[in-house]
C-alpha cells in the first residue's frame, strides 16, 4: 500500500514547529507581566510622589504664618489691644481737646515761650530764635539734652535750666528756623521733637506735639527734597519708627500720605532709590495695618467672632479674616504676645501693656507658595492641586485645575496655625505626559517582543512548510519510486516474454512475427521514454538540463510528433488529429527540436492515458510574428481548478494511489514546464466544456537568434 502524499503529515512536525513558537510565547508572557509590574510601579511612584508633595503643600501653607517674611519680603503684624481696638498704630485724639499748657511752664519759660511766640507770629524768625536760646541747652542730640545743664547768663537775662524746658519750646524752635529759611537744621529740629516728645504732649490747639512736628517735617521736606533726615538715610525703618508710632489722626496721615506721594515721586525719577525703601516700607505697613482695621471694623463680619466679653477682656480667637484692595487676607494670632513695633516700649519710651498679634497673609500670596512648593517636586507641571482652609466660621477653597478634588490621588488633612484645618489634595493632571517615558518603554520593549514572535512564528510556519514540504515530496518519491518500479516491471515482462517466444520459435506466422517485432519496439520505446523522462527530472534538479536552440521546422516537427503518438494511441482506441491554425508551411523558428518534441510527447502521452476509449485527442498549432501556441486537448475527466497548478509539480498526481487506474510516475508535466520556462514561454492548463482539459504551451516566436 502506497502513502498518501496529501494525507496529513505526521503530528511531530507540528510539535516540532510549536516548540519553536513556545519560547517566544513565554518571553512575550514575562515581558507583559514585566510591563504590567512596571506600569503598577509608576503608578506607584506617582502616589508617593503625590503624597510627598501634599505634605510639601501642607509644609508650605503653615509656613506662610510661620516665617517672619512673607514672599514678597514684608511682615504684615496687625496688633490688637485687649479690649478689640488697634494697638498699632493707635488712635489719637479727634477731633482735638483745646489744652492750657501754659500752666505747666516756670515763669521764665512762660516769658520766653510768650515773646517767642509774639516774634514769630509777627514773622520775625530771627527775633524768635534770640529769645529761644536762652533756653539751649548745651549737648543736645537726636535723643533730647541729658538734663542737668548748669545755669548761665546770655545778654543779662538768666538761662532757663533744661528740665523744666517743655518740648513745646523745641517745636517752636524748629519753626522759628523754618520761618528764617534754615531748612536743613528745622528739619532736624523737627526730627528731635518727633523723638523727644510723649504722645501725651499736646498743644494749645488740642494737636499732639508729635503730630505738628510731623505736618512741618513733611512740609520741609515737599519744600526742599535736600533736606532728607540723615538719620533716615543711613538708619531707615529704626530711625522713622517715631514717625510711624505717631498716633492716627487726620492731621497725622494727611502729613503721611504726602510724605509716601514725595517718596514714590523720588523713587520714580531716580532719586534716592535706596532711602525711599527703607522709610517707605514702615509706611507702607502702617497703612495696611490702619485700614485693615477699618475693614475689619466696616463689615463686622472680618473679625469672625473678635468681641469683648462681659469683663470687657478679649475673646480668644486665633484666626482672623478680612478683605483689603480685593484680596482675602487672613491674620493667625501669634503665640507670643508683642509691643508696639515689637517691642514693649511706643514712642517717647511709654509702656504699652503686650498686644495681641495677628500675623496676616494675602490668600493669593499663600497660593502662590503652594504653587512654588509644588514645582520645585513637579517641575513639568503633572499635577495639580487644592487646597482648603476652614477656620472657625469662614472656610476658603483653591483649585488648580478645576477637578482636582474630585480625581485627586492623595489628600491629606493637618491643623496648621491657629487651629485651622488644612485640606489638601493632589491630583495628576497631564497623564499622557507623566506617563510618556513609561509608554515609550512599552513601545520599545513590546515591539521588540513582537519582533521576536513574530520571526518565531514566521520561522514556525516556515519550518512547518518545509517539514510538510518534505515530507510529501519524500512520500511522493517514495511512490515514485514505486510507480517507476511498476512501469519498468510491465513493459521489460512484456518484452521478455515476445522476445521468448520469438526465442523459442513460438511463432511461426511471418504476420504474427512482425506483429510481435512491433509490440517489441513499443515497450522498448515506451521503456525508453520513461528512463529519459527520469533522467531528465534528474538533470533539472541538478541544473544541468541545458537546450539547445537551433533553426527548426515546427510544423513537420509537430507532424511528426503526432504521427508517433497516434500509433501508441490507436492500440488505446484512441483518435489524435491535428488542427492547424495560423501555422505557415515551412516556418522555421529558433529553437530546442527535441525539447519541444518531448514537451509534447510528453503532453500527448498524458492525454492518451487520461482519454476515454473511443475518444479523440486534439493538438493545435498557431504561429504568428509573435508566440508559436500549442495545445492538447482531451475529454477525460478534466482537473480541478485547486490542482491545475500543483500538476506541474514533480510527482505530483491527481487521485489515491490505491485507486489511480492510469499508468505514469508524475513527472511527465514537471519536465514539460521546466523545458517550456527554458525557451521563455509559459504553460498552463484549462477547462474543456462539458468534460476534459486542454494544456497550452505558448512559446516565444524568435525566427532569428536565440530565445531572450
Amino acid at each position: 500500500m502506497l502513502p498518501d502524499a496529501h494525507g496529513p503529515p505526521p503530528r511531530r512536525y507540528a510539535l516540532l514547529a510549536l516548540a519553536l513558537v513556545l519560547p517566544s510565547l513565554g518571553l512575550a508572557g514575562i515581558a507583559g507581566w514585566a510591563l504590567r509590574a512596571d506600569r503598577r510601579a509608576a503608578e506607584a511612584d506617582l502616589r508617593i510622589r503625590s503624597e510627598r508633595m501634599a505634605w510639601n503643600i501642607l509644609a508650605a501653607v503653615t509656613n506662610a504664618w510661620t516665617a517672619g517674611r512673607d514672599g514678597r519680603g514684608e511682615v504684615h503684624e496687625l496688633k490688637l489691644e485687649s479690649d478689640g481696638t488697634l494697638a498699632w498704630p493707635r488712635t489719637g485724639v479727634w477731633p482735638p481737646v483745646p489744652v492750657e499748657v501754659i500752666r505747666g511752664m516756670s515763669e521764665p519759660v512762660r516769658t520766653v515761650w510768650r515773646r517767642a511766640e509774639a516774634a514769630l507770629a509777627m514773622g520775625n524768625g530771627n527775633t524768635a530764635l534770640e529769645e529761644l536760646r536762652v533756653v539751649e541747652v548745651e549737648g543736645q542730640g537726636d535723643e533730647g539734652p541729658p538734663g542737668g545743664t548748669p545755669a548761665s547768663t546770655e545778654r543779662g537775662r538768666p538761662t532757663v535750666p533744661e528740665a523744666s524746658v517743655p518740648i513745646h519750646l523745641d517745636l517752636l524752635r524748629a519753626q522759628a528756623l523754618a520761618a528764617v529759611g534754615e531748612s536743613a537744621a528745622a528739619v532736624e529740629a523737627a526730627r528731635r521733637v518727633l523723638v523727644t516728645s510723649t504722645t501725651e504732649a499736646r498743644m494749645e490747639s488740642g494737636l499732639s506735639v508729635r503730630e505738628v512736628a510731623l505736618e512741618l517735617l513733611v512740609g520741609l521736606i515737599e519744600a526742599d527734597g535736600g533736606f532728607f533726615p540723615d538719620a533716615w538715610r543711613d538708619n531707615g525703618a529704626l530711625a522713622v519708627r517715631d514717625v510711624v508710632d505717631v498716633p492716627s489722626t487726620p492731621v497725622s496721615e494727611e502729613a503721611l500720605t504726602r510724605l509716601r506721594v514725595w517718596l514714590g515721586e523720588r523713587s520714580r525719577i531716580g532719586s534716592m532709590p535706596g532711602e525711599f525703601e527703607k522709610v517707605e516700607a514702615p509706611l507702607r505697613q502702617r497703612d495696611w495695618a490702619r485700614r485693615s482695621f477699618e475693614a475689619i471694623q466696616a463689615k463686622r463680619t472680618g473679625l469672625r467672632g473678635l468681641r469683648a466679653d462681659g469683663t470687657g477682656g478679649l475673646e480668644e480667637t486665633a484666626v482672623l479674616a478680612w478683605e483689603l484692595d480685593r484680596h482675602l487676607w487672613i491674620g493667625v494670632r501669634s503665640q507670643d504676645p508683642a509691643g508696639i513695633a515689637g517691642s514693649g516700649l511706643g514712642s517717647g519710651g511709654e509702656t504699652r501693656e503686650p498686644a495681641h498679634p495677628y500675623r496676616a497673609r494675602r490668600w493669593v500670596d499663600v497660593v502662590e507658595g503652594v504653587r512654588t512648593a509644588l514645582r520645585a517636586d513637579d517641575p513639568h507641571g503633572h499635577f495639580g492641586f487644592s487646597v482648603d482652609l476652614q477656620g472657625r466660621d469662614f472656610s476658603v477653597h483653591h483649585q488648580e485645575p478645576s477637578d482636582v478634588t474630585a480625581r485627586a490621588l492623595t489628600a491629606a488633612t493637618a491643623s496648621g496655625p491657629g487651629n485651622l484645618l488644612l485640606k489638601v489634595a493632589v491630583a495628576l493632571v497631564d497623564r499622557d505626559s507623566a506617563f510618556a517615558g513609561q509608554r515609550r518603554r512599552e513601545r520599545v520593549l513590546g515591539g521588540i517582543v513582537l519582533a521576536g514572535v513574530g520571526i518565531s512564528v514566521l520561522a514556525a510556519g516556515l519550518t512547518w512548510r518545509v517539514l510538510v514540504r518534505q515530507h510529501r515530496l519524500g512520500v511522493q518519491k517514495s511512490n515514485f519510486v514505486a510507480s517507476v518500479s511498476h512501469e519498468l516491471r510491465a513493459p521489460l515482462a512484456s518484452v521478455r516474454v515476445l522476445a521468448d517466444n520469438l526465442e523459442q520459435d513460438r511463432v511461426s506466422d511471418a504476420g504474427r512475427k512482425q506483429a510481435t517485432l512491433k509490440l517489441i519496439g513499443r515497450e522498448c520505446r515506451r521503456l525508453g521514454m520513461l528512463v529519459d523522462n527520469v533522467l531528465d527530472l534528474s538533470r533539472i534538479e541538478r541544473g544541468r538540463k541545458r537546450i539547445e536552440p537551433e533553426p527548426t521546422d515546427v510544423l513537420a516537427l509537430v507532424q511528426e510528433t503526432v504521427r508517433w503518438a497516434g500509433v501508441g494511441a490507436e492500440e488505446r482506441g484512441v483518435r489524435v488529429r491535428l488542427e492547424l491554425g495560423r501555422a505557415p508551411e515551412g516556418w522555421v523558428a529558433t529553437l530546442d527540436g527535441a525539447a519541444v518534441q518531448q514537451v509534447l510527447t510528453n503532453l500527448l502521452d498524458n492525454a492518451v492515458k487520461h482519454a476515454p476509449h473511443g475518444s479523440g485527442v486534439t493538438v493545435g498549432l498557431e504561429v504568428d510574428s509573435m508566440a508559436i501556441r500549442l495545445t492538447v486537448a482531451d475529454a477525460g475527466p478534466g482537473i480541478p481548478g485547486s490542482e491545475r497548478e500543483k500538476v506541474f509539480d514533480p510527482f505530483h498526481r491527481l487521485g489515491s494511489e490505491l485507486r489511480r487506474e492510469q499508468p505514469g510516475v508524475g513527472i511527465g508535466l514537471a519536465i514539460v514546464k521546466h523545458l517550456v520556462e527554458a525557451h521563455g514561454g509559459r504553460v498552463w492548463v484549462e477547462t474543456v466544456e462539458p468534460t476534459g482539459a486542454r494544456f497550452v504551451v505558448r512559446l516565444p516566436n524568435r525566427p532569428e537568434g536565440l530565445p531572450g
